[in-house]
């Protein structure tokens, strides 16, 4: 029997279950599947809203129930990083759609609670599994709203001198291509004119 035949006789027994049952036995699944957890979460919450500016409300949410969520450190790790990731992948969806405004909205606000996710010590790299998808969507949203070359590389600039928890402080080596060429250059500009006050 083909993959094709087996995968329609599943679909043909799916449709005679209950919603009801279809979605507990989807969920009961999905609670040992982080990767599906985060799929289904994706595509629900995309379909239950009813419009962009609803879609980033509860994105804002979920960034004040994770980034700013005051327990964070004496939550399980496994499931922390599950909700972050969540959290990305809301972002992401928000800069397919094209909504730079909103990713920039989002990822600022992220890095705004960088003090409160920086109190999680293990794993060792949890704050750049955090963070670094967060960083390359909001540099690519800063470019799909046409944010002048000049005022990024002040904005990036402004990260990398502040940080102090090992989060901003090299953007531009790990992000030189989403930085791209003119905001490099802005950037050693801006190197340079501090070099000379």
């Amino acid at each position: 029997m083909t993959a094709n035949l087996l995968m329609e006789d599943l679909r043909q027994l799916l449709m005679r279950m209950t919603q009801e049952q279809l979605v507990d036995a989807v969920v009961n699944y999905a609670a040992s599947d982080e990767e599906l957890m985060r799929h289904l979460n994706l595509i629900a919450r995309v379909a239950s809203s009813n419009s962009q500016e609803m879609f980033l409300s509860g994105i804002m949410r979920d960034i004040e129930s994770t980034f700013g969520n005051k327990n964070l450190a004496e939550e399980s790790d496994r499931w922390n990083a599950v909700r972050f990731a969540q959290v990305a992948d809301l972002i992401s969806e928000l800069l397919r759609y094209g909504m730079f405004d909103s990713v920039i909205q989002a990822a600022e606000r992220c890095f705004e609670l960088v003090e409160n996710v920086a109190e999680v010590q293990e794993p060792d790299d949890f704050l750049d599994q955090c963070y670094l998808p967060i960083i390359r969507m909001w540099l690519l949203a800063l470019h799909g709203s046409n944010v002048h070359s000049a005022a990024i590389a002040q904005q990036v600039s402004y990260l990398e001198a502040t940080d102090e928890y090992g989060v901003f402080f090299n953007i531009a080596g790990d992000f030189h291509e989403e930085l791209g060429p003119a905001v490099l250059y802005e950037m050693r500009a801006l190197k340079e004119q501090k070099k000379t006050v």
